[in-house]
């Protein structure tokens, strides 16, 4: 019985924690909606928000093709993948 009133007790307070976290306003977008992050009081971040199909397969040298709206919610607090980079291509552009 004291277990469990324990128990309920800590529940209760992560709820509460987490109600007084500062929340961040979902937006609903063409790709779906997107939960950014706050940088203030006052200024949110969204982050890793697509604006079409990924160029792959078929699609690679075609025009973008529109987003595929998703079922769930997208994190945008950080940074989307970014593009494959070689640093063996460095030394091709230097001058002789």
């Amino acid at each position: 019985m004291v277990r469990l009133t324990l128990e309920a007790f800590a529940a209760s307070l992560c709820l509460a924690i987490v109600g007084f976290a500062q929340q961040v306003p979902v937006v609903q977008t063409t790709a779906g909606k997107i939960i950014g992050k706050a940088l203030s009081d006052t200024t949110y971040a969204y982050l890793n928000v697509p604006y079409a199909q990924p160029p792959v397969g078929p699609l690679r040298f075609l025009a973008p093709r529109p987003i595929l709206t998703p079922e769930t919610e997208r994190n945008g607090s950080t940074f989307g993948n970014s593009c494959i980079q070689s640093s063996l291509n460095a030394n091709l552009y230097r001058r002789e």
